[in-house]
């Protein structure tokens, strides 16, 4: 009994998948015209403060509008990263060698839908406001560690697709499980998730090391340390 029992679940199981569309990126889609739409407002926001109470990070009016921004985002960020991480971990398939060709192909892409929503992330935060924080740079003389354009870059953009990397990373199934063609190959998503990291560690030297900008009109960091 227990035997016929397991037999239908397991054939009411794999009808299911099969069921399954082989492409639905309609969560993708959607999730990328939030970050497009997030990050437009974000530079809007940006347009608005920036030059009223962007300033001086020591007045009143930068403590009120662009450093809330900076903890909360922060906290938010770092919470998104590990439930999503913890989520998409706990859920792997751990029975690979019963993955259906067809079933793969559907992961793989899944997995495509995560790398495109990292692409999109990875433009706004490693390209757009980098580009962004070198034109905030040559048109003030005074640079600290936070200007308006420092918060919204190394503490809203890039932790985003930093956190996107890694999605992508623990989907793949945290040592390739879920895709049985993929086992044993992690090098590609190591080394792209790692460089995401050092990426935003090296760009946020650029804050620190303009902190006496303002008192001695130079940056006293090692050539090797400025970004722009």
């Amino acid at each position: 009994m227990t035997f016929i029992t397991e037999k239908i679940r397991g054939a009411v199981s794999t009808a299911a998948v099969a069921e399954r569309p082989l492409v639905d990126l309609k969560w993708t889609w959607i999730a990328t015209a939030a970050i497009c739409a997030f990050f437009i407002g974000a530079r809007e926001y940006e347009q608005m403060f920036g030059w009223k109470a962007g300033m001086d990070s020591y007045s009143g009016e930068f403590q009120t509008y662009w450093m809330p921004i900076l903890y909360i985002f922060t906290t938010l960020e770092l919470i998104a990263f590990l439930g999503l991480v913890f989520y998409l971990f706990k859920t792997r398939d751990l029975d690979v060698a019963k993955v259906e060709p067809r079933e793969e192909l559907r992961r793989i892409f899944h997995l495509l839908g995560w790398i495109l929503l990292y692409g999109i992330a990875l433009y706004w935060g490693a390209s757009y406001f980098s580009e962004q924080e070198a034109a905030w740079n040559q048109a003030l003389v005074r640079d600290s560690a936070f200007t308006p354009v420092n918060i919204i870059q190394y503490y809203v953009a890039d932790p985003i697709y930093i956190i996107t990397v890694s999605a992508a990373f623990s989907m793949r199934g945290h040592a390739c499980r879920p895709l049985p063609a993929m086992a044993g190959r992690p090098r590609m998503f190591s080394c792209s998730s790692g460089r995401s990291c050092f990426c935003h560690a090296r760009l946020s030297t650029n804050g620190e090391h303009c902190l006496d900008h303002g008192r001695t009109g130079r940056c006293s960091a090692p050539l090797g340390l400025r970004v722009f």
